[in-house]
């Protein structure tokens, strides 16, 4: 005779045996055989890497995306998303499954670019087509009680937490994290200051003429400016990145190479905003500069693109313009590639730096 139980603690189970079957084992009469059967389940393979693009997924694009009654606009996310990892782009914008947006109670490195883009704003907003000379920037670095009560209040704003809830310990480090990253930003800001501030979480966008070999139509392509500021006679558009972005490209073309490296992202990302606040009259001559935070150590030196098309040669770009042509070749380029059906959608080559925190992995079976 042969009893069998489950071990697996699914549900209400346990995953123990009976009493009775305990009973039995434990009989010096009966002295009964035990032995475990495993059944996992192993996957012999993952599904293809490729996937091609059909007509349907064409339409849920153009109908998403398309000048017309949408009003939606292709984000630079989002054409970042389809440089980084084109099937990571399918799920999102063709399947439309959106990442998690649970109510966030632990510090996560959105989490805290979000706070860090609410302070700023916070600090500047007063000065919103003003100047902010040094004194005033040196003035707020030494009042540390101020700047770490403005963290306060944007952290109980975005946990959306109550003057009489608990402060945990994240938020403390996230807390004393932010306050760094705040120092260097206004140490940077003394060191290029005076400026004017144009503009704070500015939203941009325009309309682009897009081709996928067989027709030519619009899209909306916008986002938001962190910060628009004149200086020296020219228009910077300031992006703050907590995350990783390189120092420099081989050329502008390298921004658009399928399965780049993700930390090109700020610096497409910047470059875009430049291509949409154009079309303004206050425009003029435009710098693209991203403040570096995680490497800014006491300062950030650097805030402008090096293009190093070679070791010798290094190009610091200090006018949109000068690169403005060959970055509207590559924005038409992808953005034709996105709508095109002969294009499919495709897995990233690096599943070590790509894969490792996607939210979709699991869908690819990586």
């Amino acid at each position: 005779m042969v009893f069998i139980y489950n071990s697996n603690p699914d549900g209400l189970r346990t995953g123990e045996m009976s009493r009775f079957l305990t009973q039995m084992m434990y009989d010096k009469d009966l002295k009964p055989d035990i032995s475990k059967v495993l059944t996992g389940i192993r996957t012999t393979g993952g599904i293809a890497g490729e996937l091609q693009k059909s007509a349907d997924h064409i339409n849920i694009l153009r109908s998403q995306f398309v000048s017309g009654d949408s009003k939606k606009s292709l984000s630079p996310s989002a054409i970042n998303m389809w440089l980084n990892c084109r099937m990571k782009f399918y799920y999102r914008y063709v399947c439309g499954l959106r990442e998690p947006e649970d109510l966030k109670i632990e510090i996560d490195a959105a989490l805290l670019g979000e706070i860090l883009h609410e302070v700023m704003f916070e600090i500047y907003s007063p000065f919103q087509g003003k100047a902010v000379d040094r004194g005033f920037i040196e003035a707020l670095i030494a009042d540390a009680g101020k700047i770490r009560q403005t963290i306060s209040a944007a952290l109980s704003k975005k946990l959306k937490k109550q003057e009489s809830d608990l402060v945990h310990g994240n938020e403390i480090i996230a807390a004393d994290v932010i306050f760094n990253y705040i120092q260097r930003i206004l140490r940077a800001d003394s060191a290029f200051a005076p400026f004017s501030v144009k503009g704070l979480e500015k939203a941009v966008a325009a309309e682009f003429a897009v081709s996928d070999g067989t027709s030519d139509y619009y899209i909306r392509i916008g986002g938001v400016i962190d910060r628009i500021d004149a200086l020296g006679g020219i228009t910077r558009i300031v992006d703050y990145k907590t995350g990783s972005v390189a120092n420099s490209v081989s050329s502008i073309m390298a921004l658009f190479e399928d399965d780049r490296k993700k930390e090109y992202d700020g610096w497409f990302q910047t470059l875009l905003y430049c291509e949409l606040f154009n079309n303004r009259p206050e425009a003029g001559k435009m710098r693209p500069s991203v403040y570096r935070i995680r490497k800014a150590g006491d300062g950030i030196s650097e805030d402008r693109l090096l293009i190093k098309p070679d070791r010798r040669t290094e190009i610091p770009l200090d006018n949109y313009f000068d690169v403005r042509n060959e970055f509207i070749n590559g924005l038409r380029e992808v953005t034709g590639l996105i709508f095109s059906e002969n294009e499919p959608f495709r897995m990233t080559g690096d599943r070590n730096q790509k894969c490792r925190f996607c939210y979709y992995r699991k869908l690819c079976m990586r």
